[in-house]
């Protein structure tokens, strides 16, 4: 046995192993997650607060509910991944070479694009700043389903495969990991909030399509919160972490890991997860959430994430995993 399968072995045991997972190890797990969730208070200053303490609360009862016990260590690590991310994500504009680089990014795309950014295009073509018509509501609803469906497909896969399920988590942290490395060395600002955060750049104004049609909405819920980042006023997305993240795109790269995921899968399910990343890009540059440069990169990182952990996970890339 090579070296390197024997290490994909040994890891896929971890993951999996084959012995009863004790009660007692479980409530360990639950109170590591307590923990984090003390770190993520004290962190974000209560941003996410009440999620954790609420995802802590459902893994202490699953620990005593034989059917779900089972469940406790991977939805424990699939969520960790998640919020531990979000967190140092939070800290990536705190980088005292913030102000210098916020705008290469949007500068190499307005080069790129013979001195207009795409995102600039597109919503003079298609959106003129009052009008919110069906497509801005199905571009909205195309973006915010990045709140759900990559979750809704961790859960599908830890319902079919447990060591699927854990290639995804493995990548999903592998993911992270580079990305959280080019937020904190180049903090880019997002097309919408280029022309505050980038002084003196010659950029058009790029509207926020999603606040805009939310607004008009009229939810009965706050999605927005006025807050300070860098100096700049802003109005986020009360679940966003830090605006000034925007390389790589985490929502075009969490949307294109489903994609990989369901390599070797019916033509259909592949079929569909393609065009839902499409769909998922063209949504982010239209409505001002990122760059074309954004998507390049996320999918680069995604791509290099999910062949690291196909090969410490020992499997074929391209084996159907939905």
């Amino acid at each position: 046995m090579s070296a390197a399968t024997s290490r994909s072995t040994a890891f896929q045991q971890f993951l999996t192993p084959d012995g009863p997972v004790t009660t007692s190890s479980r409530l360990k797990i639950v109170a590591a997650f307590a923990v984090l969730t003390l770190a993520a208070h004290v962190i974000s200053g209560g941003r996410w607060t009440s999620i954790l303490a609420g995802a802590t609360s459902i893994l202490f009862v699953f620990s005593f509910i034989p059917k779900l016990s089972a469940l406790v260590g991977p939805v424990a690590a699939y969520a960790g991944v998640w919020f531990v991310f979000n967190i140092l994500r939070a800290k990536a504009n705190d980088t005292p070479w913030a102000d210098d680089v916020m705008g290469f990014v949007p500068r190499l795309e307005a080069w790129l694009g013979g001195g207009r950014i795409p995102t600039a295009v597109l919503q003079d073509t298609f959106y003129d700043g009052r009008t919110i018509d069906r497509f801005d509501y199905a571009w909205t609803t195309i973006y915010l389903s990045f709140f759900i469906v990559p979750h809704l497909v961790a859960l599908l896969l830890l319902w079919r495969n447990r060591l699927k399920f854990w290639r995804y988590v493995v990548a999903s942290a592998v993911l992270f990991t580079l990305a959280l490395a080019c937020f904190f060395i180049i903090p880019t600002s997002p097309p919408w909030m280029v022309t505050q955060a980038v002084p003196g750049a010659n950029f058009a104004e790029m509207w926020r399509i999603t606040e805009d049609v939310l607004i008009h909405m009229d939810l009965p819920v706050k999605i927005f919160s006025d807050t300070e980042t860098s100096g700049i006023q802003t109005r986020e997305v009360r679940m966003e972490p830090n605006p000034i993240a925007a390389m790589p795109s985490i929502h075009f790269a969490s949307t294109a890991l489903i994609a990989f995921a369901a390599r070797g899968s019916r033509p259909v399910i592949f079929g569909t997860a393609v065009v839902y990343t499409a769909l998922m890009g063209a949504a982010l540059v239209y409505m001002g959430e990122h760059y074309v440069l954004d998507l390049a990169v996320g999918g680069v990182l995604v791509a290099t994430g999910w062949a690291v952990t196909c090969r410490y996970l020992d499997s074929d890339p391209e084996e159907s995993d939905l």
